[in-house]
């Protein structure tokens, strides 16, 4: 079995970070836009990126943990499978038995 995650949970993990990215920087735009008094304008953009790239990081950090936790479950669980189908097979015959 292939050790990487499905194509599906890395597209909902990068979409996680894009989404938690463009939030980040739209929330630390809004505090600095509105705390400011006059032309903030520069501030707040540079603030607004700084919350973007921050919040990426953390997503990602996240993202990045959950995906190789589902390699590892998946991993041990199909170990789990071969050790019990080796398990409950029947043992071999005696065909050497005095009578």
């Amino acid at each position: 079995m292939d050790p990487t995650p499905s194509v599906t949970a890395r597209i909902l993990a990068f979409g996680s970070i894009v989404i938690s990215g463009t939030c980040g920087g739209l929330i630390g735009f809004a505090v600095i836009d509105l705390q400011c008094n006059g032309e903030c304008q520069i501030l707040a953009g540079i603030v607004g990126s700084i919350a973007a790239s921050a919040t990426s990081i953390g997503t990602a950090i996240v993202a990045i943990l959950m995906l190789r936790s589902s390699i590892e479950w998946r991993t041990r669980h199909n170990l789990s499978k071969t050790y019990t189908t080796t398990q409950d097979q029947t043992p071999p015959t005696n065909h050497n038995k005095i009578q």
